[in-house]
C-alpha cells in the first residue's frame, strides 16, 4: 500500500512536463517521403518546412550532415557523406525549407534511404525523419551478343566486331560504371571453355565509359577473350551497376570458324589421296582376283586327288601342279599369262580321265549285260556266274570312287578268269547233255510218227546248239560263250516241256478214253500215280526222267490195251501198236468192249485233239530284256573364280584341317591360300569408301555453313578423297551388270 501511494506523484508530474517535450518545431506539408531522379551524379531535393500552430520558424536552424542514414539495416558514416541539408530562408512566394543535395555518386545502391536530420530553435531540438528512395534502373538486351571468330590457314584469328545494345527501361535512373563478370563457363557440346566474353575497353579498365540515360539505350562494344574452339560456343555473363538493384543475366554465342580456304585445299588433299588409293586398290583387287583364281584351282586340284584317286590321273595332276606353286609368288602380268596354260593343262588331263571312266563305265555295262543269261546256265556254272556278279560290284565301286585305272584292269582279269572257269563248267555240261540227247536216238519214244519227226528235228537243232559252244579256242570270248550257252540251255529248257506234253497227251489219253467207255484202267493206276508227281529237278534231271520213263511208259501201254482187247491182236491191231496209236488202240479197246455189250457206254468216235497236261514253261531268253547300267554321275566344278564363291568356304575349311594337323606337309601355296580373303578386303574397302563418300557428300552438301570444325573438315577431305573411288565403283558396278545382261 505504500508503495502504490508513491508512485502516483510521479506519474502526475511526468503527465504534466510530457507535452511540453513532444512538440515539434516545424511540420511537414509534403509528407516525410521523396524520391529523387537519377539522372545525374547529384541531385537537390526541396523539403518544406511550416510552423506548427502557435509557432514560428524564427531562429531555426538545421544540421548540415544527418545524424544517421539508414538503408534498412544497414548505418554507415559513408551515407552520411552522401546527404547535405541547408535551411533556405522564407523569401517572397516561397515558404522556408531544406535543401537537401544528395549526391548519388557516393550511394552504394538504389533503394529507400532513411535519413535523420537535426533541427535546432533555441534550447529547443527536433529530430526530422525523411526516406528518400533512389530508383532502380532497369536493363534490357535488344538482342544475344553474337561473335564471329575466323581461324586463317596459319591459326591467325581474325573476330568480327559487335555492338550491344541495352536500354533503360524504367525511366528513372540512369545506368553508369557498366561492368560485366561470367556466371557460367562457356561450353561448347561437353567441352567446357576457359574464354569468356568482355566489354571492348581500354586494357586494365573494367568499367565500361557509357552511361545510359533514364529510358534511353546504348551500344556497348564488346568481343571475346581467350580461346574458343571451331564450332560454337554459349555462354552466361551477368551485368553489373551501382544502379542494378539485380544483374542482368546475358546468354551469348561464339561462333568459331575455320577460313573457306580450306575447303579447296582439302578437296584436291582428297582427290589426290582418292586418286591413289584407287590405283592401288585396283592393282590389289586384280592381282588377289588372279590369286584367288590360282587358289581355286589348287583347291580344285586338292579336291580331284581326293575324289579321283586313280593313278594316271594322279600323275596328270602332279604335271598341273607343279607350275601352279609358282603361281602365287608372280604379279598381276605373270599370273595371267600363266594361269590360263595351266588351266589348260587340268582341262585336258580331266578330258582324259572323263574319256577313260566312259569307257570303262561301257566295259563294266557290257560286262553286265552279258551276265544277265546267267538265269538259264547250267546250275553248276551259277556259283562262278555269282563271284563273278559280285565282282563286277567290286568293279563299279572302284569305278564309282573314280579308280579308273584300277577298275578296269580288275574287270579284264574278272572276265578272263569267268571264260577260263566256265571253260570247264560248260564242257562237262555239254558232255552230260549230249548223252541224254543220245538216248533218242537209240530208241524211239512211244509218239506218233509225226511227233516223232517234229522232237528228232528239235533234238537235233539242240545238238547243233550245244555244238556252236566255242569252248574249244585258245582265247575264249566270253560274249559268244555266254550267248552260246544262253541258246543251247534255253532251247533244251523248252524241249523238255514238249516233251513231257507229247508223252502226258498219250497216258491221258488212254485213260479219258477208258473212262468214257467205262473201261477199268487196270494197270494204268500206278503209272498215273507216278507221272502226276511235281517236277523238283533241274532241266537236265527232269529231262534224264523223262527218258528213263518213257520205256516203261510204253511197255504199260501195249500191255494193258493188248489186255484188254484179248486174243490175238488182229492185223488192224498191230498196226496201231506199230505206228504207236495207243490212244486210237484203246478206242478201238472200247469199241469192241461196246460191241460185246450194247448197253454199255457210247463209244467216242477220236480222240485226235491234242492233249496237254498243265505245265510251266519258262519264257524264251531272246525276249527279255537286259537290265540297264546307270552311268556314274561326273562331278563338276565350276569354270570361273565367281562361280567357285560356294565351293570355296568348304574348301577352306578342309585346308584349314589340314593346316591344323602337324603331320601333314603343308604346301608353299598354302600361305597364299587367303588370297581370297585379301580379295573380299579389298572390294570391301572400296565399297566402304564409297559409302563414307555417299554420307560425305550429303553432310557437306546439306549443311548450312562450313564451320571448320574436326567432322566439317573431315567430311570435306572424305568428300573429295571418295569422288574418284565412288565414280570407279559405279562405273565397275554398270559396267559388269551391262555385261550380265
Amino acid at each position: 500500500m505504500r508503495r502504490t501511494t508513491g508512485l502516483l506523484p510521479l506519474c502526475l508530474t511526468l503527465w504534466l512536463a510530457a507535452p511540453a517535450l513532444a512538440r515539434d518545431l516545424v511540420e511537414l506539408p509534403a509528407g516525410r517521403v521523396y524520391s529523387v531522379k537519377v539522372d545525374a551524379d547529384v541531385r537537390t531535393l526541396w523539403i518544406a518546412l511550416a510552423a506548427p500552430p502557435g509557432g514560428t520558424l524564427e531562429g531555426l536552424d538545421v544540421g548540415q550532415k544527418p545524424i544517421d542514414v539508414g538503408l534498412g539495416d544497414w548505418h554507415d558514416n559513408s551515407l552520411r557523406e552522401a546527404f547535405t541539408a541547408t535551411l533556405s530562408e522564407s523569401a517572397p512566394g516561397q515558404h522556408p525549407g531544406i535543401s537537401l543535395k544528395v549526391e548519388l555518386a557516393k550511394l552504394p545502391q538504389p533503394g529507400t534511404y532513411d535519413v535523420q536530420l537535426s533541427l535546432r530553435q533555441g534550447q529547443e531540438q527536433q529530430f526530422l525523419k525523411l526516406q528518400v528512395l533512389v530508383p532502380e534502373a532497369r536493363l534490357r538486351a535488344q538482342a544475344t551478343p553474337l561473335v564471329e571468330r575466323v581461324i586463317g590457314l596459319f591459326n591467325g584469328r581474325e573476330d568480327t566486331p559487335g555492338l550491344f545494345t541495352l536500354s533503360e527501361t524504367s525511366g528513372r535512373s540512369r545506368v553508369t560504371n557498366l561492368s560485366i563478370q561470367p556466371v557460367t563457363a562457356a561450353t561448347s557440346g561437353d567441352t567446357t571453355i576457359t574464354g569468356n566474353l568482355r566489354f571492348d575497353t581500354v586494357p586494365g579498365t573494367p568499367l565500361v565509359p557509357v552511361v545510359i540515360p533514364p529510358g534511353g539505350s546504348a551500344d556497348i562494344p564488346y568481343k571475346a577473350s581467350g580461346d574458343f574452339p571451331v564450332g560454337t560456343a554459349k555462354g552466361t555473363v551477368e551485368l553489373l551497376s551501382p544502379q542494378l538493384q539485380t544483374p542482368l543475366t546475358v546468354t551469348y554465342e561464339v561462333r568459331t570458324r575455320r577460313t573457306v580456304l580450306w575447303v579447296p585445299l582439302l578437296l584436291v588433299l582428297g582427290l589426290l589421296t582418292g586418286y591413289l588409293l584407287r590405283t592401288w586398290l585396283k592393282y590389289q583387287v586384280e592381282l588377289n582376283e588372279k590369286r584367288v583364281a590360282a587358289e581355286a584351282l589348287r583347291l580344285k586340284l586338292e579336291e580331284e586327288r581326293r575324289l579321283r584317286p586313280d593313278p594316271l590321273y594322279l600323275a596328270s595332276l602332279a604335271e598341273v601342279d607343279a607350275p601352279l606353286a609358282q603361281l602365287q609368288t608372280l604379279d598381276v602380268k605373270g599370273l595371267s599369262e600363266q594361269l590360263p596354260q595351266v588351266e589348260q593343262r587340268f582341262e585336258a588331263a580331266r578330258a582324259e580321265f572323263d574319256k577313260r571312266q566312259t569307257e570303262a563305265q561301257v566295259r563294266l555295262a557290257e560286262a553286265e549285260q552279258l551276265l544277265s543269261v546267267a538265269w538259264s546256265l547250267p546250275a553248276s556254272t551259277q556259283e562262278a556266274m555269282g563271284k563273278a556278279r559280285e565282282a563286277l560290284g567290286a568293279s563299279r565301286k572302284l569305278l564309282e570312287s573314280n579308280s579308273v585305272a584300277v577298275a578296269d584292269q580288275q574287270l579284264k582279269s574278272q572276265l578272263a578268269s569267268l571264260a577260263q572257269e566256265l571253260r570247264e563248267k560248260l564242257r562237262t555240261w555239254r558232255g552230260a547233255v549230249d548223252t541224254q540227247l543220245a538216248r533218242f536216238d537209240d530208241a524211239p519214244l512211244p509218239l506218233r510218227e509225226e511227233d516223232q519227226k517234229t522232237l528228232s528235228t528239235q533234238i537235233e537243232h539242240l545238238h547243233d546248239a550245244l555244238r556252236q559252244i566255242p569252248l574249244d579256242a585258245a582265247q575264249l570270248e566270253l560274249r559268244a560263250v555266254l550267248s552260246g550257252a544262253h541258246d543251247a540251255r534255253t532251247m533244251l529248257i523248252n524241249t523238255e516241256p514238249q516233251l513231257r506234253a507229247q508223252l502226258l497227251r498219250i497216258l491221258y489219253g488212254v485213260r479219258d478214253v477208258f473212262d468214257a467207255g467205262g473201261v477199268p484202267l487196270g494197270g494204268l493206276e500206278q503209272e498215273l500215280q507216278e507221272w502226276s508227281r511235281p517236277r523238283n529237278g533241274t532241266v537236265e534231271d527232269e529231262l534224264a526222267w523223262l527218258i528213263d520213263r518213257s520205256r516203261p511208259l510204253e511197255r504199260v501201254l501195249k500191255q494193258v490195251t493188248v489186255a484188254r482187247l484179248g486174243g490175238t491182236p488182229d492185223e488192224a491191231t498191230r498196226e496201231l501198236i506199230d505206228q504207236r496209236r495207243y490212244v486210237d488202240l484203246a478206242a478201238l479197246v472200247v469199241q469192241r468192249q461196246q460191241a460185246e455189250a450194247p448197253r454199255g457206254s457210247p463209244i467216242l468216235e477220236s480222240f485226235s485233239e491234242p492233249f496237254s497236261a498243265p505245265h510251266d514253261t519258262p519264257p524264251p531268253a531272246a525276249g527279255m530284256a537286259l537290265p540297264t547300267v546307270p552311268a556314274i554321275p561326273l562331278v563338276r566344278f565350276p569354270e570361273s573364280p565367281r562361280g567357285l564363291l560356294g565351293a570355296l568356304p568348304e574348301a577352306l575349311s578342309r585346308l584349314l584341317e589340314r593346316v591344323r594337323q602337324p603331320a601333314a606337309p603343308v604346301s608353299p601355296a598354302v600361305g597364299h591360300a587367303l588370297a581370297f580373303k585379301a580379295l573380299l578386303r579389298a572390294r570391301a574397302a572400296r565399297t566402304f569408301i564409297a559409302g563414307i563418300g555417299i554420307l560425305a557428300v550429303g553432310s557437306f552438301l546439306f549443311a548450312e555453313k562450313f564451320t571448320g570444325t574436326a567432322q566439317d573438315m573431315a567430311a570435306v577431305f572424305v568428300w573429295g578423297f571418295t569422288i574418284d573411288v565412288s565414280v570407279d565403283a559405279l562405273v565397275d558396278v554398270l559396267s559388269k551388270g551391262l555385261k550380265q545382261a
